[in-house]
């Protein structure tokens, strides 16, 4: 025990040491691809933030920012030296892949209690991209740790994240799938009528405002989902231990279905007065609560209440296992 007590103390020290006397250095690199509209971009970042918006010109601007720590600027500029981006063009298609040297990034405990190589573990290197680019193209973007931003672009989106937020705005899509480990998503004005959306997120919560979709499907396991402003034709939500909160559309609509789901989590839901809907209600251990006049039925730890209200409304099924379901007049 006090062997590890020891070690951790030396590991904070080092730290602590090496970091004061660390070194931040940052370079910008600007290029220009010619792109068609309806090209494809893909960007793989390691580490670094990825940011594209779209701009009235039929080329790709890529901003390339680089950012190293060490205890020198000798060291520092083999960290640059260190650094691969790969970059693929032609008129319909532009890929850039960010590799960084794999010993950049790695610690050992030998390797921090040896004084020659004290600086090692402040050598941090991270890569962004910021890129302009036509309003219509198709993205393929990752990154590894680091957040992505999206705004203004028309096509199709395809968002892989292990380490960050995304955050999607003003865009037009037929298809986007969106994947995040652990972060968060934030989604205005995104409208994709004819399309369909899906976004599955591990450790992080969903949260969009205004828009329309044919289709969207959303899944999380441990983190809330809130929607506003959005008309939908097709619904459906789960989580595993978040709340669920969802803004049915003002106007009267028919046709549409939605189906929401947690297991420990609480669903909201805010309707308008004259809303139109047919309903399927289940809380196996919790209770169900409405400004409307619906038929409740409790029973043992839950409730349930199966009905409707008006004529040819919404479908509307809620289920939660250990949570309340609660419907407002917004």
């Amino acid at each position: 025990m006090k062997l590890k007590v020891i070690i951790t103390l030396i590991l904070l020290l080092v730290i602590s040491v090496t970091a004061t006397f660390a070194l931040t250095t940052t370079s910008r690199e600007k290029k220009n691809f010619m792109l068609d509209k309806g090209a494809t971009l893909t960007v793989i970042s390691n580490e670094g933030f990825i940011e594209v918006n779209e701009w009235n010109r039929n080329e790709a601007e890529v901003t390339i920012v680089k950012k190293v720590r060490a205890r020198s600027n000798r060291e520092a500029r083999e960290l640059f030296d260190n650094i691969q981006i790969d970059i693929e063009h032609s008129k319909d298609r532009l890929y850039i892949r960010h590799f960084s040297d794999s010993q950049t990034n790695s610690i050992s405990l030998l390797k921090l209690l040896d004084p020659d190589n004290w600086s090692f573990s402040n050598r941090v290197i991270s890569v962004s991209f910021s890129l302009k680019v036509p309003r219509e193209v198709d993205l393929r973007l990752e990154s590894d740790e680091g957040d992505v931003k999206v705004h203004g672009t028309e096509g199709d989106i395809e968002i892989n994240v292990d380490e960050g937020d995304v955050e999607v705005e003003s865009i037009e899509y037929r298809n986007m799938i969106v994947k995040i480990d652990e972060g968060d998503f934030r989604g205005r004005d995104i409208q994709g009528e004819a399309g369909r959306m899906k976004i599955y997120s591990d450790e992080g919560e969903v949260n969009i405002v205004d828009g329309k979709h044919e289709f969207l499907d959303i899944k999380c396991d441990e983190g809330d989902i809130y929607l506003k402003k959005i008309e939908v034709t097709e619904l459906s939500i789960y989580t595993d231990e978040g709340d669920i909160d969802v803004d049915l559309p003002d106007e009267r609509v028919k046709n549409n279905y939605y189906n929401l789901e947690t297991d420990e989590g609480d669903v909201r839901i805010y309707a308008p007065a004259e809303i139109a809907m047919k309903y399927k209600l289940i809380t196996e251990d919790g209770r169900i609560r409405s400004k409307f006049d619906i038929d409740i039925r409790e029973y043992d730890d839950g409730a349930r209440a199966i009905g409707e209200i008006g004529k040819r409304g919404i479908e509307l099924t809620i289920y939660t296992d250990e949570g309340t379901i609660s419907i407002y007049d917004k």
